[in-house]
């Protein structure tokens, strides 16, 4: 009842600012099947946190529109496009940033990036998290090393969120490892202690992947030549297997759907005229669908299901320069 009170809340809040946006044909932006609807989005940089809300789309990103640069949580009409409404991010927030929506959309976190150059085994960064409400208020900040592990989850739906915290469960260090952040109280409450070195292997050399309840949907990379894979632990299944002495073809964020019987992950591969966004039937791995993401440096791909069973993308638009396109698709028979 909480996220339903929230949505019908945000829905009734003015439109803050616009993001300019405009209503494209499918064929304009995809050559892959199913594309129920796709909009080009104007002035909005996405910074990672999105989730899917019944028919409405939650994205978190930077409003380029009038020259004012502020971070912003979006609100989207699936699957035409709509503005609904640009709620601004109220406080000094980093325009470099990194975010994670909770599953309800009720919370947001937002970290700056990371100085990579300064990262080394022995000298990593202790990270800083602020956390905002939907309405974009300011509701608590962390900083520290396990704040570093914990902003390395996102989009792995690896998160809890509960009772003014977010908890992120460790297993490599046992089953009851886990750093928990106090969000008012703006401090990591319980947790292993952590020193670089291990934070380093922990955060920087694993394998990526999607947790839904006990099933992991992971994409693991060759670490000594063997192709890379996509796997389901929980249900020990091999959904993708790499080809043998074919090395550059790697596979990367894997999103299962809501029910547990899609999974969307994409392909990489040299050669390829861009990533290849691949949806499958689970468990024996099938493809239903797959089409040709546009290319853009530092500007991910984003996507999630539906409850229906539809694939949200939210991807660099393939001709207009830093333009976003909303595509919405409805994969296979």
């Amino acid at each position: 009842m909480r996220s339903l009170a929230i949505l019908l809340m945000l829905g009734a809040e003015p439109v803050l600012a616009d993001i300019a946006r405009q209503g494209v044909a499918c064929d304009a932006v995809t050559a892959a099947p199913g594309c129920l609807g796709a909009t080009a989005l104007f002035g909005f940089d996405p910074t990672g946190g999105m989730v899917v809300l019944g028919d409405r789309l939650r994205l978190a990103g930077i409003d380029r529109r009038d020259g004012a640069d502020r971070m912003v949580i979006l609100d989207l009409s699936l699957p035409d496009g709509e503005v609904l409404a640009v709620v601004p991010l109220v406080g000094d927030v980093p325009l470099g940033s990194t975010s994670e929506f909770a599953p309800d959309g009720s919370v947001l976190l937002v970290a700056p990036h990371l100085d990579w150059s300064k990262i080394t085994e022995d000298a990593l960064l202790p990270q800083t998290m602020l956390a905002f409400d939907a309405w974009g208020k300011p509701i608590g900040r962390a900083e520290g090393l396990g704040v570093t592990a914990l902003v390395d989850a996102f989009g792995e739906n690896r998160l809890r969120f509960g009772a003014g915290r977010v908890t992120l469960a460790l297993p490599d260090l046992g089953d009851e490892a886990q750093v928990v952040v106090d969000l008012a109280k703006g401090l990591v409450v319980d947790g292993p202690v952590v020193d670089g070195a291990w934070l380093y292997q922990y955060v920087f050399d694993r394998d990526r992947g999607w947790h839904q309840g006990d099933v992991v949907a992971e994409a693991r990379y060759s670490r000594d030549g063997s192709p890379r894979a996509v796997l389901l632990r929980g249900a020990e299944a091999l959904v993708l297997g790499g080809v043998p002495g074919v090395y550059d073809r790697e596979f990367s964020q894997p999103v299962l759907s809501p029910d547990g019987g899609s999974l969307a992950v994409l392909q990489l591969a040299e050669g390829a005229p861009g990533p290849i966004l691949l949806a499958l039937r689970l468990p024996e791995g099938g493809e239903v669908w797959r089409g040709v993401v546009a290319e853009a440096k530092d500007r991910p791909v984003l996507y999630r299901w539906s409850a229906g069973g539809d694939l949200v993308t939210l991807q660099p638009h393939p001709v207009l320069t830093g333009t976003e396109t909303l595509i919405v698709y409805r994969p296979g028979p």
